[in-house]
């Protein structure tokens, strides 16, 4: 075994700049904003829950990042529902994606290419009458 140290390897204190604007191209950050608002709403009655899943369209190429949101009901026995999936279109995981809401009716979103357009149709999601009917008929607030 080696007594070589990874130490200058690993990511330094001064680099939190670069993952800042990594961070702005990421549509993890508008998830994982979602989740939070969710759990301060209903006070962890109601969880956003966020998978993240990568596969390979081409065995030649990279992976392609994929996550899925879901609403889990914790008073409900932890009910689960799958409000929608986003998935980059390229390999590096960033803008521009593609959104499918399982909202009554389903409906697919292509090529949304930046953070605030991302927000809107979750925004549009959220006001959906089933969506709407989902959170209110498992959630006794």
């Amino acid at each position: 075994m080696s007594e070589q140290s990874f130490l200058e390897d690993l990511p330094k204190d001064a680099e939190k700049e670069d993952l800042d604007k990594i961070r702005e191209n990421d549509p993890y950050v508008v998830l994982d904003q979602l989740s939070q608002d969710i759990e301060s709403r209903y006070q962890g009655k109601i969880h956003g829950v966020i998978t993240t899943t990568s596969y390979q369209e081409d065995p030649d190429g990279g992976s392609i990042k994929e996550y899925a949101f879901y609403l889990v009901f914790a008073n409900k026995d932890n009910y689960t529902y799958r409000l929608f999936e986003a998935a980059c279109v390229n390999e590096d995981g960033k803008y521009p994606i593609k959104i499918t809401s399982f909202s009554n009716p389903a409906d697919v979103y292509n090529d949304i290419d930046k953070k605030a357009d991302f927000e809107d149709i979750i925004r549009r999601i959220l006001k959906d009458e089933r969506a709407r009917f989902i959170i209110l008929s498992n959630y006794k607030m």
